[in-house]
């Protein structure tokens, strides 16, 4: 992971290899996804990039990170829509409430923004299950995909 890719209610965990003694880094997304980095493949020596779905991949060479790169942004999706959120500019905690706090400020970004739609759409596909996205909480982002498959 790089520094800042970090999310709210994401863990880090120190993982080791009994064999060569290699400690690694493990990201646990707040979704449960998980990312490991700083590991090495038993049979080759190589470090490698273990992207959520466990495959090995090597990034010891440009191509092998370039592949890795196309890879995970084929698995996240185009995330270049990011960078034109209003939210972007604003206070992330604000778009992660604690319980029983209002979202209303979060939403009155949205309200405007013109990725709001993307947000959304993102969202709903990846069944994100927290925070304010496209202006919508969690329970809203449910109703609205249960009506989508009506």
């Amino acid at each position: 992971m790089f520094e800042g890719d970090c999310m709210r209610g994401d863990t880090h965990s120190e993982v080791g290899c009994s064999e060569s003694g290699i400690q690694a880094e493990r990201h646990t997304t707040a979704s449960g996804g998980r990312l490991t980095d700083g590991g090495h493949d038993h049979s080759t020596g190589k470090a490698v990039w273990m992207p959520c779905d466990g495959h090995v991949s090597h990034t010891t060479d440009e191509d092998g990170a370039e592949a890795l790169l196309r890879r995970l942004v084929k698995q996240v999706g185009d995330l270049s829509w990011q960078l034109e959120a209003r939210c972007a500019q604003t206070d992330p905690d604000a778009f992660f409430p604690d319980r029983g706090r209002s979202a209303q400020d979060a939403k009155k970004v949205c309200e405007d923004c013109a990725v709001r739609e993307k947000c959304l759409d993102w969202a709903i596909e990846h069944n994100e299950r927290f925070g304010i996205w496209g202006g919508l909480s969690q329970q809203e982002r449910k109703k609205l995909r249960r009506a989508r498959r009506a």
